[in-house]
């Protein structure tokens, strides 16, 4: 969960978003630091192979969830795009995400200090 200007957002909602989008492998959320807000989201996401992809994909996303989402806050503001190999490392042996795994991938693909 995040609080963005004192408003709960749970990660389960935006990924729900994010799943429903054409060609996703898999998303985690991350909840990042943020000046203005507090925190703020920062999404990893995978699509399957067979999806294109372009260096538009992230502004279609952000439009896309903009359409669905139920506030702005839902809309990450942080997207890392990866493979579904890169994406499968993050998880644990249960096939489950791991947090603190996570969380350190995004620290340094966006380097940044996490709390």
């Amino acid at each position: 969960m995040a609080t963005i200007n004192a408003e709960n957002i749970y990660h389960c909602d935006v990924e729900r978003y994010i799943q429903a989008l054409d060609g996703i492998y898999g998303v985690a959320l991350a909840t990042i630091p943020d000046k203005k807000s507090g925190e703020a989201i920062a999404a990893v996401i995978a699509f399957k192979d067979d999806h294109p992809k372009d260096s538009g994909v992230t502004e279609r996303i952000k439009t896309r969830l903009a359409d669905i989402a139920v506030n702005r806050y839902h809309i990450p503001k942080e997207i890392i795009i990866v493979t579904p190999k890169e994406f499968d490392t993050l998880k644990n042996e249960l096939g489950k995400v791991d947090e603190a795994h996570l969380s350190g991938f995004v620290a340094r693909r966006l380097r940044i200090q996490m709390s």
